[in-house]
């Protein structure tokens, strides 16, 4: 487990490939949506918003690898020791949780942001190369898929890498 978020549901852009990127879809990118983390932040703004989450949101519990978890919280601690309490590391989910896909996000650092692979136009040339897609909410049905997605992302040349991040594959629920 790696923590909640309230997100809205993402709307296509118009740069996003219209045969692979449904018109509505999931995701927790603040570049595609305006997420709101639902446990403890360290900024007060972002406490304020907690109280009254958006309308038309979602709470989705976000869940990593074991090892990526690991890691984040390690490179994160580094940076800014109260920026690791900003998600639940270890809090186990309350009730039941109901896996809806796997995403590929990038957590820039000091956890400023979450990116999508979806946010750089990936999707046709993902198709091209590694024969994955997307499914009809916008996220992989497997973790297998999203994890040679973002396997594939760090290998890309500098000239299409997406910026600096801590890129890993994530599942997305909601919460029963």
């Amino acid at each position: 487990m790696v923590g909640y978020v309230y997100a809205p549901g993402a709307v296509r852009q118009p740069w996003q490939d219209t045969e692979l990127v449904p018109e509505r879809f999931v995701t927790i990118s603040g570049c595609l949506t305006d997420p709101v983390l639902t446990e403890e932040d360290f900024r007060p703004w972002h406490r304020e918003r907690l109280n009254d989450p958006p309308k038309a949101t979602v709470e989705y519990a976000v869940l990593m690898t074991d090892d990526d978890r690991a890691e984040l919280v390690e490179q994160h601690a580094a940076l800014a020791p109260s920026a690791a309490a900003w998600f639940p590391w270890s809090q186990p989910t309350q009730g039941t949780i109901e896996i809806l896909g796997y995403d590929v996000i990038g957590i820039e650092s000091w956890l400023s942001a979450v990116h999508s692979w979806l946010c750089h136009s990936y999707e046709a040339a993902a198709l091209a190369d590694l024969g994955v897609r997307i499914g009809g909410n916008g996220l992989f049905a497997s973790f297998e898929h999203a994890e040679a997605v973002r396997r594939w992302i760090g290998d890309r040349p500098d000239d299409q890498a997406p910026e600096p991040a801590f890129w890993t594959a994530v599942a997305i629920a909601t919460l029963r």
